[in-house]
């Protein structure tokens, strides 16, 4: 009994040492996670800077006319308008801490398993 279970004791670490996933095919789990995270954020990345142009127009616009119906109608889109920029806003530091910290993991990856050479 005492070296069947000594035997396994042994074996258990060398069976889960070698199902655990080997440091080269995390880092191609995460290269091709990267590349996903960087699609995303540049589409998020251009509607920030569309609705940024936006916010710029809509400033011009209450500077240069003093229409307390026009203003009252900027201010009641501002509303929707503000939401959705926080969010998109929220959306875009999010893909970017994300991008940092995949390609934190992948320098330290790198270094375990290099790219192979052509």
């Amino acid at each position: 009994m005492q070296k069947l279970l000594g035997l396994l004791l042994f074996a258990f670490p060398l069976v889960a040492f070698s199902q655990a996933p080997s440091a080269c095919s995390v880092k191609d789990s995460l290269e091709a996670e990267l590349a996903g995270l960087q699609r995303d954020y540049a589409v998020v990345e251009k509607k920030f800077h569309a609705m940024n142009q936006l916010n710029n127009s809509l400033m011009l616009v209450r500077k240069e006319f003093r229409d307390s119906a026009l203003i009252a109608e900027i201010e009641r889109f501002e509303v929707n308008y503000y939401s959705k920029f926080r969010e998109i806003q929220r959306k875009n530091t999010e893909y970017l801490l994300g991008i940092q910290t995949i390609k934190a993991e992948l320098e330290v990856l790198k270094k375990k398993c290099p790219d192979p050479i052509d």
